[in-house]
């Protein structure tokens, strides 16, 4: 069913009275659209699905489904799906790589998976809180903690819900091997004890339908299999009493497992029906959009995805659902292959922080990201607002958990958020920097493979969307209708929403002028495809704002627009009321487009280094070239960062460079990442690929201005290593690396808290630091011990300074007299070392005694 037939059916739905049908089934249809955000709190990661049974909006995970929507992509040729065969056997995780896995999404910016591991559980250890917010959306219950992990990383849950049949927890149940599902900072959730089959430890389609009737209750199986949707019927019938639980609760729309790629849904003159292959196991609906790769629609079917998926055995015996038996749909293991799209997706524009990352940013030059948008993978506590009215004041939500930014929100924003929850504002979410703390405006919702963005097309879908503050990324042009004057409204919302009645904007995919004058007469047309936005979006979000000379109307402005979503509560609750977005940042530079004219110097992505300073070091030494390394005459000097995905398949690469390219503009700069391994190290450049200008074109003058860029490079095998290299001679560790130096044991209460990589070296420098409270702020309470690998440290201190010794060889020690702090730097078998600590912990007789502790490291 496309998305514009789904509107209507939506909008056909509220409008209608349907006096001649069942009450029980007018009842179900009409609050369908609106029961999936009944429950979800304000601070969740996904969108909720579109024209379904709510129980299965709220149970079953479909975060991806509602962002990218079921048949949203235009008729078309079907995407080509021919991958490689499965892997031979599923890849169970042992303690090690799960405990690797689980620090990779703790540190956020990854989606959320699901593994398979070996470890089990410990049913006797039971941390408090009991009772935690889920992701998306949801409580879970703690259950236990993973075998060898502490409290903090390994506390284990399970989804708690009357709509859901949990999995098996019993002895058996929590020994390994378990599938559980990884996200952020967000609690371990178990989705059941594995059933591996034989050498393959996995099924095929007709084996899985085969265990059907004899299959234990909540466990899982793996299956290779071939995943489609079926959306063809606009309703999942009348409602039951009780109300069937996933997978049973949508028999015409259920989702289909096959072993061969099929279209289901066939045209069959002015109707449809359904064409399924006899030997299709049938999961849950909205399974497809939650857990195929790539979603993607003809027009009429979804596009089969091939992948190992996990599968749970459901059964219920109920009145309205006797002996019934079926596959819960669980996970998806990135391990399968899967039909690749020909372009992969944009990354998002977002970049996911830790609350830890923000907080130096911040320290480092604050003025500079004061009112600009900022996202982070976090916690607020308490993260509830009290007594505080719509029209009110910034109200208090808290602290950002691990830094002393305070956390506040308009009383409108706070009038959104659920006014009774047990728990913390946590997860990734969106805050403006303020001069005096953060500003609050909601929670992320994220798509798969678009990220944390969308795109016009589905913010038109407002019925399938969850209950706000709910925010993400969208690209379009921003447009403004002309100031009519209106009547102020009897009441006010307290800031400025898209609810107003005139004067109107919009936010759209194409470049349109909706407003028209002719003759002195105003015609104002709504885009075919665009959403309202509040009238003062324009002015404050939109890069130039000016107007077309020939008319005086505001001209639509491309960009890279962060959007919320709101609710006008004068006609309703935050679940009830009428929903609509409201643009809330501007993300440059565009990522296609570029930035706006005149957009400054792009904010540095890291945060400028405190006392003690880490000076850059003395230009890099030439050395030999992988072969096949591209020639000096296109990578940039040097590149900034390099980071690797949980894979260790996609290397990304931070660097300053020119205006992002755009076809025309002779002063913008397109790039191309190269990478190459060479031994134990990746060697990777980033390459000026900026087509060369006409013949006989005069050089423009451009503005010396650089811009914070990324490339991404795609490697073929998983690199294992930790040292990266540029052409230019710098060295970058992707992960600690080896014969790291050993510091003596600290006194209780301090902790290794941050530790990372120092950039801008030619031999390559790793910083660790320990705290006392796990705040890593500057100042008392914080030691930092700074390694470079063959070479100075390169890091200095206050202007006192004193020559010291250390093992008997001279060292240099410097203190700035008006913070304490001391910086101790030496060498050690080759190494350059450096301790930066604060009087108020150390004197300086005690750090010298604290280097002469530190030995070479295995």
């Amino acid at each position: 069913m496309s998305d514009q037939t789904e509107r209507r059916l939506r909008d056909a739905l509220h409008a209608a009275p349907l006096p001649d049908a069942p009450e029980t089934l007018r009842r179900t249809l009409y609050e369908l659209p609106d029961r999936a955000a009944a429950q979800a709190p304000a601070n969740r990661r996904s969108w909720a699905p579109g024209l379904a049974a709510a129980a299965v909006v709220l149970v079953a995970v479909v975060g991806v489904a509602g962002l990218l929507g079921i048949g949203r992509t235009p008729p078309g040729p079907a995407a080509p799906s021919s991958p490689p065969e499965p892997p031979a056997s599923v890849r169970v995780l042992d303690a090690g790589e799960l405990a690797a896995e689980i620090a990779a999404q703790r540190a956020g910016g990854l989606a959320p998976e699901t593994v398979v591991t070996s470890v089990g559980v410990d049913a006797s250890r039971t941390p408090e809180p009991l009772v935690r917010e889920c992701d998306p959306q949801g409580s879970c219950t703690v259950i236990g903690v993973l075998n060898g992990l502490d409290d903090s990383d390994g506390t284990v849950t399970i989804r708690t819900d009357d709509r859901l049949v949990p999995p098996a927890t019993g002895p058996d149940d929590l020994s390994g091997p378990i599938a559980l599902r990884l996200a952020g900072t967000a609690p371990i959730e178990l989705l059941g004890h594995v059933d591996l089959a034989g050498a393959t430890r996995m099924v095929s389609v007709p084996e899985l339908l085969a265990a059907t009737e004899t299959a234990a209750a909540g466990r899982i199986v793996a299956v290779d299999g071939w995943l489609v949707g079926v959306n063809g019927f606009p309703s999942c019938g009348p409602a039951s009493d009780p109300p069937l639980v996933p997978p049973f609760e949508c028999p015409s729309n259920r989702a289909l497992l096959t072993r061969e790629p099929v279209k289901p849904v066939v045209a069959e003159g002015n109707g449809i029906s359904e064409h399924a292959p006899t030997d299709a196991v049938q999961v849950q609906w909205g399974a497809y959009g939650q857990f195929a790769q790539n979603p993607a629609n003809d027009g009429t079917n979804d596009e089969p995805r091939r992948g190992v998926y996990l599968v749970r055995m459901t059964v219920v015996d109920t009145e309205s659902c006797p002996a019934c038996r079926g596959w819960l749909m669980v996970g998806r293991l990135d391990t399968a292959p899967t039909a690749e799209p020909e372009t992969p997706a944009e990354p998002s524009a977002v970049r996911l922080q830790s609350a830890q990352e923000l907080a130096a940013l911040l320290a480092s030059d604050r003025a500079a990201w004061v009112g600009k948008p900022v996202f982070i993978d976090g916690e607020i506590d308490p993260g509830t607002a009290i007594d505080c009215a719509p029209d009110a004041t910034p109200c208090a939500l808290g602290t950002l958990t691990g830094t002393s930014e305070r956390i506040i929100a308009t009383g409108y924003t706070a009038s959104l958020l659920l006014a009774d929850t047990n728990y913390p504002i946590q997860g990734a979410m969106a805050l403006v920097v303020r001069e005096s703390g953060l500003e609050y405006l909601g929670w992320l919702g994220w798509s798969d493979p678009l990220g944390y963005e969308t795109t016009v097309e589905d913010l038109m879908d407002l019925a399938s969307k969850p209950r706000g503050p709910m925010v993400t990324t969208v690209k379009g042009w921003l447009v403004a209708g002309l100031p009519t004057p209106c009547p102020a409204p009897p009441d006010r919302l307290g800031e400025d929403t898209p609810f107003a009645q005139c004067p109107l904007a919009w936010l759209t995919r194409d470049e349109v002028q909706p407003v028209t004058e002719a003759g002195g007469v105003i015609t104002v047309v709504e885009p075919e495809v665009g959403v309202r936005v509040q009238y003062g979006a324009y002015g404050a979000f939109a890069s130039d704002p000016g107007t077309e000379p020939a008319t005086g109307l505001p001209s639509p402005r491309y960009g890279t627009y962060v959007v919320r979503l709101v609710t006008d509560t004068r006609k309703g609750d935050a679940d009830t009321g009428t929903k609509g977005w409201q643009v809330v940042g501007r993300l440059d530079p565009d990522p296609e487009l570029g930035p706006p004219d005149d957009p400054g110097p792009a904010p540095t992505t890291e945060p400028a280094p405190t006392s003690p300073s880490a000076e850059p070091s003395p230009a890099a030494t030439v050395r030999p070239r992988p072969s096949g390394a591209p020639d000096g005459s296109g990578p940039a000097d040097r590149f900034e960062t390099a980071t690797l995905d949980a894979a260790g398949r996609k290397l990304t690469i931070g660097f300053v460079g020119g205006k992002p390219y755009r076809a025309g503009d002779p002063c913008s700069t397109a790039y191309e990442g190269w990478a190459q391994v060479a031994g134990d190290t990746l060697y990777a450049a980033v390459i000026d690929v900026t087509p060369s200008p006409p013949d006989g074109a005069t050089p423009p003058s451009c503005d010396a201005i650089g811009y914070g860029r990324t490339v991404t490079v795609a490697l073929p095998e998983p690199f294992t290593g930790f040292r990266v290299e540029d052409l230019a001679g710098y060295v970058h560790f992707l992960r600690a690396p080896d014969h790291l130096a050993v510091l003596p044991a600290l006194l209780d209460g301090w902790q290794l808290t941050t530790q990372g990589d120092v950039g801008e070296s030619p031999t390559g420098r790793w910083v660790r630091t320990w705290t006392r409270s796990g705040v890593t702020d500057a100042g008392p309470g914080r030691l930092d011990l700074y390694q470079a690998f063959g070479g100075p440290a390169d890091v200095t201190g206050g202007e006192d300074t004193s020559t010291v010794t250390v093992n008997g060889a001279g060292a240099t020690l410097y203190r700035h007299a008006p913070t304490g702090e001391l910086v101790l730097v030496w060498s050690l078998g080759g190494d350059g070392l450096a301790l930066a600590a604060n009087e108020a912990d150390f004197t300086e007789a005690e750090l010298v005694r604290l280097a002469e502790g530190v030995v070479p490291g295995p």
